[in-house]
């Protein structure tokens, strides 16, 4: 597979934990993302947000906190406004 041979390809790991996600194998998903936001981190926030989303369905309430707040830390114009509410 692609990942073998490219193990250092971002994309195809938000892919495979995207796929994971909608099969509602949140474990499995919360590796992927963690694998892509290792290899940039940067490029790919949205993965914090998505993890966030899988560790409160798996009713891991710190996780779900810390990468919530590791998201929140590449737009501060929305920590800002959450903040105000």
């Amino acid at each position: 597979d692609l990942l073998s041979k490219e193990p250092s390809y971002a994309e195809a790991w938000l892919l495979k934990a995207e796929m994971n996600y909608d099969l509602e194998k949140y474990a499995a998903a919360v590796t992927f993302y963690q694998k892509a936001v290792e290899i940039d981190s940067v490029k790919f926030p949205q993965a914090y947000f998505s993890m966030a989303n899988l560790y409160f369905e798996m009713e891991k309430y710190d996780l779900t906190k810390d990468n919530y707040l590791k998201f929140l830390s590449f737009h501060p114009t929305r920590q800002t406004a959450i903040k105000r509410a």
